[in-house]
């Protein structure tokens, strides 16, 4: 499935509820709020409580390592999940680039051939078609959201036997479902990844999570800590991934070597510009494009380049003092909405700055006419200013990346700055792939 019909996917699944609810707030009669706003790419639409989601967090008792011994060295076999996905494209580009290592990518495929097309699709997608991959990928057909990740028995028992290292990044991303719907593929696959990485000897286990697993009241973001459950917030997306963690974390307490990655809001490639529209802060730039508006709020923005983010997570993961630790491949200097406003000017777009009441007002009117808006998903997020202002992000928001800084001392790895000239190589990819239309006719889409 392509991003553009992926999003066109999600965007149909907005239920009859939510348009009921939306033509009350433009009745103006009042609702009680079911999202929080501008929370970079999850709507909040899980009805989970605190007390149900640390129940999920069971472990099975069988999942543990009976050998803890981990072979020396580079991995010379490793499992990739994901790897249809942006964050997991660039994973394996880096993965060839930085190890010598056969890789198995879990893919939901009927065989080999249709496995290998989909792979190829996704790294001509973002650019990477250039990679010589085929002599050292071999999909592997399955399902995160099956029992044993949808192989038999005996798959998965040689497939225990053979991997040295597994790099879990699959997950269902969906802005508009519930943590029901998300729990198979994002809590019962890592469950399932974790019951393979123990099997036979220890697998070293590289978990992609998500600085979302913190708490938005919570102003330092630190690499050390154990995110808490934010009580009385609830967001599918965000509910999965902490779960997801709290199993992994729950493993490695057990001896099995669990290394943590949870990155922002992920951009674009910086040198080529090649993105995935699927995330929310570019249908929030092609919405206040359309709307001709941006909003003034308090709100801090993490666009950290893909690039960036998967050379980090495997240079570091191949590092033995990373082991047991956790990451944050981050930016830790993030910019306000007034600056993005004024870098998407520089690039000719008109955007007029206004109380963030007024925006929403112009998005809410927009919605009502046509579902052309690329908000249009993600209406339900943007509350009543009030609600709004209590709820986004304070602008003293730190994000510990100390960790991260030290074991990157002494390499080649700089983070490349959010400034006009990386947000200029992001709209001309939109513009070339008409996920946005040029300044002159901006407003048209």
């Amino acid at each position: 499935m392509s991003d553009q019909q992926d999003l066109n996917a999600q965007r149909d699944q907005l239920s009859a509820a939510k348009r009921a609810l939306l033509e009350k707030r433009l009745r103006g009669e009042r609702v009680m709020p079911d999202s929080r706003p501008l929370h970079v790419a999850q709507n909040l639409s899980s009805a989970t409580g605190p007390a149900d989601l640390r129940a999920e967090v069971t472990l099975d008792a069988a999942i543990y390592p009976a050998d803890r011994s981990v072979r020396a060295g580079l991995p010379g076999q490793i499992l990739l999940t994901g790897a249809t996905g942006f964050l997991g494209a660039f994973l394996l580009r880096e993965l060839l680039e930085q190890t010598t290592a056969m890789i198995f990518c879990l893919v939901r495929c009927r065989d080999l051939e249709q496995g290998r097309a989909r792979i190829e699709q996704v790294l001509q997608s973002y650019g990477l078609q250039h990679l010589d991959w085929r002599d050292r990928v071999m999909p592997l057909p399955g399902d995160l959201a099956q029992p044993l990740l949808g192989l038999s028995e005996q798959q998965f028992g040689e497939l225990a036997q053979r991997v040295e290292a597994i790099y879990h990044c699959g997950a269902m991303v969906n802005n508009v479902a519930p943590y029901a719907t998300l729990k198979p593929s994002n809590v019962d696959g890592t469950h399932e990844v974790l019951r393979l990485a123990c099997q036979t000897t220890a697998k070293p286990l590289h978990l992609i999570s998500t600085l979302s697993v913190f708490p938005r009241s919570q102003t330092l973001l630190a690499e050390d800590d154990t995110p808490e459950l934010e009580v009385g917030v609830t967001n599918g997306y965000t509910e999965s991934k902490w779960v997801a963690e709290q199993l992994a974390l729950a493993a490695r307490s057990r001896g099995l070597p669990v290394t943590v990655y949870r990155p922002g809001s992920i951009a674009g490639d910086s040198q080529t510009g090649a993105l995935s529209p699927k995330e929310f802060m570019f249908s929030m730039i092609k919405g206040c494009i359309q709307l001709g508006a941006i909003p003034d709020l308090p709100v801090l923005v993490d666009m950290t380049p893909i690039d960036y983010v998967s050379k980090v997570i495997v240079y570091l993961s191949l590092q033995p003092a990373s082991r047991d630790k956790v990451f944050h491949p981050v930016n830790p200097e993030l910019c306000t909405m007034g600056e993005l406003g004024d870098m998407l000017r520089s690039y000719g777009y008109t955007l007029a700055t206004v109380p963030y009441a007024e925006w929403r007002a112009r998005l809410l009117a927009a919605v009502a006419q046509s579902d052309t808006n690329a908000l249009f998903p993600f209406v339900s997020l943007f509350l009543p200013a009030e609600i709004a202002e209590q709820l986004s992000r304070p602008r003293s928001l730190t994000i510990d990346c100390r960790n991260t800084t030290a074991a990157l001392s002494g390499t080649s790895i700089v983070y490349p700055p959010l400034d006009a000239e990386l947000l200029k190589k992001y709209i001309d990819y939109l513009v070339r792939t008409d996920f946005l239309t040029p300044p002159d006719d901006a407003r048209v889409a």
